[in-house]
């Protein structure tokens, strides 16, 4: 999986680019110093993708290039995550350094109803295991 990671560590969230798809879930490779325009690029093409394709179970977001960003916009990025389960699907999150699991306690980020994983690979097992 690691090649995976790879492979998306340079789409930023405003690229055309297409998510890649791994085992019926779309990876998100969140970028460093993310902004309200990335985001808001992110919520439309990322939902759209979910709405469009019933076959995808959800979307997974790779956090290990983060190391910096504001609570605002974590909170935001709260937000896209309801909304993916409020269209039907999973959410799972891996790659959180301490600084950013640090700052998601103090913004005071709910991730509720959210696997999270240490890696790529430890977040599909456990949502295999349901």
């Amino acid at each position: 999986m690691s090649e995976i990671i790879s492979q998306t560590s340079g789409i930023r969230l405003g690229d055309e680019a297409s998510f890649p798809v791994v085992k019926d879930f779309l990876l998100v490779a969140l970028v460093d110093n993310f902004d309200a325009h990335d985001l808001e690029t992110l919520e439309t093409r990322l939902l759209n993708s979910l709405s469009s394709d019933r076959r995808l179970r959800g979307a997974l977001f790779n956090c290990s290039d983060i190391t910096t960003s504001d609570g605002p916009d974590l909170l935001r990025l709260e937000g896209l995550f309801k909304a993916v389960r409020l269209l039907g699907g999973c959410v799972g999150l891996c790659g959180i350094n301490p600084g950013l699991a640090i700052l998601i306690i103090r913004t005071g980020l709910k991730l509720d109803g959210i696997t999270i994983a240490a890696d790529l690979d430890d977040l599909l097992i456990n949502l295999e295991r349901g």
